[in-house]
């Protein structure tokens, strides 16, 4: 209320892990690191800079004995000026959400309003910005967080692939999960790859993306080319590294959807865990398959 705001700092625990003192400081304390990584002639205009080294602090303790805490340091003097009361609202302090702006927020997504245009509705119901209670930017991680409340996106993907299955049975999906529960790897292909498969699987291009999608995670793609020329996916997939195990799994699930069916060339780069995974995975199917041949023939004669 005085025109700055609060954020912790220094924290000391015992050695059981219980809070025994915790120092709180001006938003202004500090300064700001240099980045090493700043071009000379920056692209965009460097942000104003908000921390000039404000002393003004206070750190409380605990009594052992008693279990209160009690101050043992305050200091109030500042070297910047405070904010004026009209703009105190600005402050991360007095920056939140009421009941009746996150309703406001669900209803505007629910009739197609984009997160973009739902800020400029606000100043109606507030008479200006700075009454509002919170920055865009606070408006965007809130409805982020809502979506993520809502539902974790793994489960959001399972559950379309569970009821692509319904419609099409001979949707192949399987997935592995850490001991967490996270999900760690994924690997679906529809009815249509799996024929697709059966006719032109004798080449497959086997490569991962280099973790440019959102999730940072490698999203590998099987494809193939048909008698038009044009490319054709065999399967799709998302894991969690690039390890030779990783790839074996794939291979191996790869090969269940396929029903066995092991191409006869493999098209990929130079990943030394990939060409281990395709050796490992498929050399043994050939050889499988050769003595299948090699046992038939001697049944013959």
């Amino acid at each position: 209320m005085n025109g700055f705001s609060v954020r912790k700092s220094k924290l000391v625990r015992s050695v059981k892990g219980e809070k025994l003192q915790q120092t709180f400081v001006c938003f202004n304390e500090g300064y700001r690191e240099a980045n090493e990584r700043t071009t000379p002639t920056p692209k965009r205009e460097p942000r104003r800079q908000s921390r000039c080294g404000c002393l003004a602090k206070f750190r409380v303790h605990v009594n052992i004995h008693t279990g209160r805490w009690y101050v043992t340091l305050f200091v109030d003097e500042h070297n910047h000026r405070l904010i004026e009361d009209k703009y105190c609202s600005t402050l991360p302090g007095h920056r939140k959400f009421t009941e009746a702006d996150i309703s406001q927020i669900q209803n505007f997504k629910k009739v197609g309003i984009r997160t973009c245009q739902v800020y400029g509705a606000f100043p109606n119901n507030s008479e200006r910005y700075g009454k509002i209670g919170f920055r865009r930017k606070d408006q965007y991680n809130q409805v982020a967080k809502q979506r993520h409340q809502r539902s974790p996106d793994a489960s959001t993907a399972l559950k379309f692939l569970r009821d692509l299955e319904t419609k099409d049975p001979m949707m192949f999906v399987r997935h592995t999960v850490d001991n967490e529960g996270r999900l760690k790897h994924l690997l679906w292909c529809d009815g249509e790859s799996i024929l697709n498969y059966k006719l032109f699987g004798e080449v497959v291009a086997f490569d991962a993306t280099y973790r440019n999608i959102k999730y940072m995670c490698p999203f590998v793609v099987f494809s193939g080319v048909n008698h038009h020329n044009q490319t054709i996916i065999f399967a799709t997939a998302l894991v969690s590294n690039e390890t030779e195990e990783t790839y074996v799994w794939l291979l191996e699930q790869m090969m269940e959807a396929m029903e066995g069916k092991a191409p006869t060339s493999v098209i990929t780069d130079d990943d030394l865990s990939m060409r281990n995974a395709i050796r490992n995975v498929f050399l043994e199917l050939i050889i499988a398959y050769v003595h299948g041949i090699c046992y038939a023939m001697q049944l013959a004669m």
